[in-house]
Formats: structure tokens, C-alpha cells, sequence
């Protein structure tokens, strides 16, 4: 049995304000809404309106929500401008943490709002404004789909796409080699943009889900090992509803939900019961039996590590963000987001994230439906819960769980932490 280092129990809640609406930058066509949990059909994302309130409002929401702690304002500035920019023009931003600066791409004019947010954000953060953009983030990720939902994406085995941050078009993400030039035109033709707003990233491999720490207790961390009908898989964070505690996980992991779930040392967490799914979005919900059933925690470091870090907020992701994910496999490895509105084939909407570790590798087999995060003052931020990894960046696995062989992945695909409680209505359960 592993032994934890426990914190605080006393876990409270992070309403889903205006920020968990914008962080996942929904687009606002019909096809985007799916049946909920419960049958239901629903939009995964509040959609935002079409007036921008004024940018005091968004100040203030994601203050309240995100917080400040570490003096570590980007992700609130980026979440601002994004907020204020939807639907008038935003095409994509790239935050750089080592200067404290945004690089922000508009397509037309800046409205007026957006502009005095620019010229004092209040938060010290310097915001270079780039009027090159050709398309909108809305425009970009309808084209993405426009391609990943249809026959092409099979016959020309594209693995992924991929909205460019600058709004130039979008990146597929191709299994193998690009195609050829009449392929090309056909596959602009399904995206409904020119043949030159198409790039293509060759050779990346298909997406492998990543399903195979040791042995947690209840109430329940994330990042912990879970066993569901011979496959292993994490647990993510957890999250509240209607004050009481879930597990979140990835939906691969047990894709009927209708499995008992337990730990890694073979305690039950859950029956199949509990267990509820999102097929959709590939997440997964788990309402432990015991009561407190989870902890605003997560566990860090090596696969065998006691050590755990405080839940403290969670925010939107940025391309040249910093992240680490925490799999219960292969531990805590760190990198950063290379793209964040990939639109996966057999999943909805163009919201997930892609991000390359710095190291070695960002995750490993059994990691999947683990914690996405970055640190911050007190412990850390919820940034979502790994899907899979890109096969073309399949390597070897250094320290892991010895009661499995994974294969690891340097390029790695989450889902928004935003997205899945707005999904399943849940808050984040914070210290």
C-alpha cells in the first residue's frame, strides 16, 4: 500500500463563471450540441452572446475565479482578450511567459473595447497586436471540423487538425506523408478555404490512447491509479456536484461505463453503477462510494510518490503555455502547448489541447485521464485530462509502475479542464 501525505479536507468550491465559457472558445453552430449525460441535448460551452461586455466585467469575473495567486496574471489577461474578442474578429493568441508579453492576431478592425483593454490591462502584461490574421478562431475551428467529420479524414488517414494561433488557416496532422496536390485541393474544398490556407505536419502517427500512482485511498486524489475491467488508467481532478465529490477521468478508459472501478490496490472506488460517460468529449465521471469521496488534491512527482499538491484554480490554455501532466503510470512530466484548438476525429468540438514535453517524454501508457496542470504559489493550476499521444512520438519509458510495459509519448492531446465541467455541470473542487 502506498502511503499519502494528506492536506486539508476541506476542499471548497470554484463556481464556473464567464471564464470556464470562454476558455474553451465554443463555436456557436447547432452541430456542436450533443446529448448530455442524462440524454439530454445540450451545447458543451455557454455560449458567450454577441455583444462583449465592457472589459472592467471581464476583469472582475475572472479575478474572482481565477484568482492571482504567484502574480501569475497571463492566463487572466489572455482569457480577457479572448473574451472580449470572440465573435469580433479574435484569431488566436501566443502567450510567452519568459517576457511577460501576448502576440495577438486580429482579423479587421480592433473594436474599441478590446483596444482600451490593450492600452491599459492593468496587470503589467505587454500585448503586441498582429492585424494579419485571415481568419477569425470561430472561422478556423468550423473549417477543422468541416474536415475531421468527413470520409477524407479516414482515406487520408489525417490523425488531427489543428486551428493556427495567428489565424492563417489550419494544420492537419497527418499519419504518414501529406498528400498530393489533388488530394489537397480536395480536402480545402471539404474545409471550404483555399488550398494555401492549408498546412500539413507530416508523419506525427495516429492518436493512441493512452490507457494501461500506485495505490490511493479515499477520499480520493487525482492522479491516482485506477483498474476498470483489465485496462489501467488515472484519475484526473476532482470536481463537485451539487456539493458532492466526482472523479474525473478519460471515457476510453471503460467505454461503456458500466464497469466497477478500483484502485491499484485493488479497492473499490466505485461500481459500474456510478460510473456515468461522455463518449463525445472522451470523459469520464466516477462517483466514489465512500463519503468524503475525493480531496481537492492531486498527486506529484514519481509513479510511486507520496507527495501532493493543493488544487488551487484552474484556467483557459494558450499556445506557449506551461504545463505538466501527472499520470498515475509514469509521474509528472513537464513541456509546454503547441496548439490550442485541435479538432480530433471522432470527437466533438475544436477545443482540445496539444503540448510537447521538454524532456524525454509528456506521458505514457496508463496515464491516461490524468491531471493536466501547471504550478503555481500553493500548488496548482487545472489546465484538463490527457487523452491519448501521437504514435510518430512513441518512445521508451524511463521510471514507471514495473507492473506494466508502457510505451511513452513526447506529443501528447487533453481535454480542457473547462470543457468537461461545463459539460457535466460540475464545479472544480479547490483548497
Amino acid at each position: 500500500m502506498r502511503t499519502s501525505t494528506r492536506g486539508s479536507r476541506n476542499g471548497r468550491r470554484l463556481a464556473l463563471g464567464l471564464a470556464g465559457c470562454l476558455a474553451a472558445a465554443a463555436l456557436a453552430q447547432p452541430a456542436y450540441a450533443d446529448p448530455g449525460p442524462d440524454g439530454s441535448a445540450q451545447p458543451f460551452v455557454t455560449p458567450i452572446g454577441t455583444k462583449a461586455p465592457g472589459a472592467g466585467q471581464h476583469v472582475a469575473a475572472f479575478a474572482d475565479v481565477l484568482g492571482d495567486t504567484a502574480g501569475d496574471v497571463l492566463p487572466l489577461v489572455a482569457d480577457t482578450v479572448s473574451a472580449l474578442g470572440e465573435g469580433h474578429g479574435y484569431a488566436g493568441q501566443k502567450v510567452n511567459p519568459g517576457t511577460r508579453s501576448i502576440d495577438l492576431y486580429w482579423k479587421g478592425a480592433v473594436p474599441a473595447d478590446v483596444s482600451a483593454y490593450l492600452a491599459d490591462n492593468g496587470r503589467g502584461v505587454k500585448v503586441n497586436v498582429h492585424r494579419t490574421a485571415a481568419f477569425t478562431r470561430e472561422e478556423g475551428k468550423a473549417a477543422a471540423s468541416r474536415v475531421t467529420r468527413s470520409d477524407l479524414a479516414k482515406s487520408a488517414d489525417i490523425s488531427s487538425a489543428s486551428v493556427n494561433h495567428d489565424g492563417t488557416g489550419i494544420t492537419l496532422q497527418m499519419a504518414g506523408k501529406a498528400p498530393g496536390a489533388q488530394l489537397r485541393k480536395e480536402i480545402a474544398a471539404v474545409a471550404g478555404v483555399d488550398a494555401g490556407n492549408v498546412s500539413y505536419e507530416e508523419n506525427v502517427g495516429r492518436i493512441k490512447n493512452l490507457a494501461t500512482r500506485a495505490n490511493d485511498s479515499a477520499p480520493w486524489y487525482g492522479g491516482g491509479r485506477i483498474v476498470v475491467n483489465g485496462f489501467v488508467c488515472s484519475t484526473g481532478f476532482a470536481a463537485l456536484s451539487s456539493g458532492s465529490g466526482r472523479l474525473l477521468t478519460a471515457n476510453h478508459c471503460d467505454p461503456e461505463a458500466d464497469n466497477t472501478v478500483y484502485d491499484g490496490g485493488g479497492t473499490a472506488i466505485a461500481t459500474g453503477a456510478n460510473v456515468y460517460a461522455y463518449p463525445s468529449i472522451d470523459s469520464q465521471s466516477i462517483d466514489p462510494s465512500a463519503s468524503p469521496a475525493t480531496s481537492a488534491r492531486i498527486y506529484v512527482g514519481a509513479w510511486d510518490s507520496s507527495s501532493s499538491a493543493s488544487v488551487k484554480s484552474w484556467a483557459s490554455n494558450n499556445t506557449g503555455d506551461a504545463v505538466c501532466s501527472g499520470g498515475a503510470s509514469t509521474g509528472t512530466h513537464c513541456g509546454s502547448i503547441t496548439d490550442d484548438a485541435v479538432t480530433l476525429s471522432g470527437l466533438n468540438g475544436g477545443w482540445y489541447v496539444r503540448a510537447r514535453g521538454s524532456g524525454a517524454y509528456m506521458a505514457g501508457g496508463g496515464d491516461s485521464g490524468g491531471p493536466i496542470y501547471r504550478t503555481v504559489s500553493g500548488g496548482v493550476q487545472a489546465r484538463g485530462t490527457l487523452i491519448a499521444g501521437y504514435t510518430a512520438s512513441a518512445t521508451s519509458c524511463g521510471a514507471h509502475n514495473p507492473d506494466s510495459n508502457p510505451t511513452c509519448y513526447d506529443d501528447i492531446v487533453y481535454l480542457p479542464i473547462s470543457v468537461a465541467l461545463n459539460s457535466w455541470g460540475y464545479s472544480l473542487e479547490v483548497e
